[in-house]
């Protein structure tokens, strides 16, 4: 009878829904404010799977991305016939018509040895411009369905990042192969940020300038929060906007 039907119901346990797990992708070719970006995910709580923040004098604030991560897309850009500074090579092509099946098996089960546990997770390597055909795959085997998925790109004046990179390339010639020309650093900006686009499109994007991040980061953390439907700890908002963000550090200006 119904009042039976309402009583069962009554004392059945209420199934809680686990939350809902996110992961961001941060997407940006080589010195267009990656970093910087991923900082600001991880001030409204993403979790990046680092147990310390690499830096150096090219990053003074840190790089803010897996190493382990790194050097597996660097591997698979080796396999696929490409390089991080190849402006040249076309992710999508490449991978289009390799054979990835026992790659895709290692980065499943290297995704989740670092992120498996995180509610928010963020991701940071700018050679995901060039892969992200390949990792999308990847993240929905690891239980991240697209509407899971938030794509943020980072755009800096491709002058400035040709810039950025010569300065790279003139201190640390036996590393950087590409970049002593700035047409090269354009070139690879604009490669980069071709295949973002083009491997993203229809999903889930949100864009930002790193001008206005170091201008004013309370308005981008604000947009950021609102898109990726976070609820951010305004103390931590606070300290990434007054301590972290270092107005200093942009020296290539157009």
């Amino acid at each position: 009878s119904p009042r039976v039907l309402r009583y069962l119901c009554s004392q059945s346990p209420v199934l809680s829904t686990p939350p809902m797990k996110k992961l961001i992708i941060v997407l940006g070719a080589h010195r267009s404010g990656t970093s910087l970006c991923a900082a600001a995910l991880e001030c409204l709580g993403a979790q990046l799977g680092l147990d310390s923040h690499y830096r150096n004098e090219e990053n003074e604030k840190g790089f803010f991305e897996n190493p382990d991560i790194v050097q597996f897309n660097d591997r698979l850009l080796s396999f696929l016939g490409g390089s991080w500074d190849n402006p040249l090579f076309y992710g999508p092509t490449a991978l289009a018509q390799a054979d990835l099946e026992p790659w895709r098996d290692e980065a499943v089960a290297l995704f989740e040895s670092i992120y498996a546990d995180f509610s928010v997770a963020a991701v940071k390597d700018p050679r995901m411009c060039q892969l992200l055909g390949f990792w999308i795959p990847v993240f929905e085997a690891s239980g991240y369905g697209r509407e899971n998925l938030f794509f943020v790109h980072i755009f800096r004046n491709p002058v400035e990042v040709a810039l950025s990179q010569r300065r790279r390339a003139i201190d640390n010639p036996a590393y950087y192969e590409i970049g002593n020309n700035i047409m090269e650093g354009a070139a690879l900006w604009l490669s980069m940020t071709a295949q973002s686009l083009i491997q993203s499109k229809g999903l889930n994007n949100y864009f930002i300038s790193y001008h206005e991040l170091i201008e004013a980061p309370e308005r981008v953390i604000e947009g950021l929060s609102a898109f990726l439907r976070l609820e951010p700890d305004r103390r931590r908002v606070k300290s990434f906007c007054e301590d972290f963000v270092d107005k200093s550090l942009h020296r290539t200006v157009c």
